[in-house]
């Protein structure tokens, strides 16, 4: 199962700031676009591993997410599996 939201990349002057307006939990930086964009995948698996899918928050479009002028929006999937009713991500390795 494929699930995407919007990312905003907040570029600074010590890197990027990237956060999920609908997965909160799902933050991470990066020094660059190509590493950003990487890490976010990696932050948007982890903050819905786990989550029961009733609880997937819906996506919002571009177009409803307000972005300033030193930030970008970038569409990231993250690659999850169903199984018992909750979402667990490929790349995800439990101890």
């Amino acid at each position: 199962m494929k699930l995407s939201y919007y990312a905003v990349f907040q570029y600074d002057s010590d890197g990027i700031c990237i956060s999920f307006p609908d997965v909160p939990p799902a933050l991470t930086c990066a020094d660059n676009e190509p590493d950003g964009m990487k890490y976010a995948e990696e932050a948007l698996e982890l903050a819905l591993h786990g989550m029961p899918v009733d609880e997937v928050p819906q996506a919002s479009s571009a177009g409803q997410i307000a972005v300033s002028e030193n930030q970008k929006l970038f569409l990231i999937t993250a690659q999850l599996e169903e199984r018992n009713g909750k979402l667990f991500g490929k790349n995800v390795v439990e101890l």
